[in-house]
């Protein structure tokens, strides 16, 4: 039976046309170093505080965003505005109950525990700073957990929300 297969060979030249070809970096300028503080700092913007679920609703939980910050608190404190959950934090290290808490960089802890922890629709920021912290911030030993309330407005508003564990 006679085959159907072959080699074919084509010679083609190609020709080398123009080169166009053009790049744009569009990039903005990064953070400046700040060189006069050796605090590590992360913020939690208004961005995410809107859009981030938090389990137990307590602002303060946010900053677990921060690898450096460690959960000590149990399961069973996990409740809305348990006043705990702040100070059972670690940052940067072994510092439960040493912490600086501030709310609208007013102290929010008296003596172990949080004295306040408000609704998440009513932040509009949070923030951690650890390490060797500025002069400012001498309260504590341990690192400083600041939340920022939204400001207020003369209309009247309000959120519904549910929360539900089973």
């Amino acid at each position: 039976a006679p085959s159907n297969r072959g080699d074919v060979t084509v010679n083609i030249q190609m020709k080398i046309g123009n080169v166009n070809e053009s790049v744009n970096v569009v990039s903005e300028a990064p953070a400046a170093v700040q060189f006069n503080t050796s605090s590590m700092d992360l913020t939690v913007d208004n961005t995410m505080v809107r859009n981030l679920p938090v389990i137990g609703r307590n602002p303060f939980t946010m900053t677990l965003l921060d690898p450096a910050v460690v959960n000590r608190y149990t399961t069973a404190e996990k409740t809305p505005f348990k006043m705990w959950a702040s100070s059972q934090l670690e940052v940067g290290g072994p510092t439960s109950q040493k912490n600086d808490t501030l709310l609208d960089g007013m102290p929010a802890q008296a003596g172990p525990k949080g004295t306040y922890a408000p609704s998440m629709d009513a932040v509009t920021e949070v923030s951690v700073q650890q390490n060797s912290v500025d002069a400012e911030y001498g309260h504590s030993s341990g690192g400083v957990l600041n939340v920022s309330m939204k400001s207020g407005t003369n209309n009247l508003k309000g959120t519904v929300y549910y929360f539900g564990r089973n």
